[in-house]
């Protein structure tokens, strides 16, 4: 209840997606799969919004800066 409640009375959600936290997420284990249910519902109401600010850490993908 804490998460969803904090989530949807948040402005703005600062998601660090580390390869760990997306493999959790994916596979919808622990705590993580939870956050996923809140965080998608919340995008399947307001699909435009800009409230999820999402981080990319470790993700072992090599990024080509022209």
């Amino acid at each position: 209840m804490f998460m969803q409640r904090s989530i949807s009375e948040s402005d703005r959600v600062v998601l660090v997606c580390t390869d760990s936290y997306v493999n959790k997420a994916v596979a919808g284990s622990r705590g993580v799969g939870y956050e996923r249910l809140i965080v998608t519902a919340e995008l399947v109401q307001n699909i435009d919004t800009k409230k999820f600010i999402p981080l990319v850490r470790n993700n072992g993908l090599t990024v080509k800066v022209s």
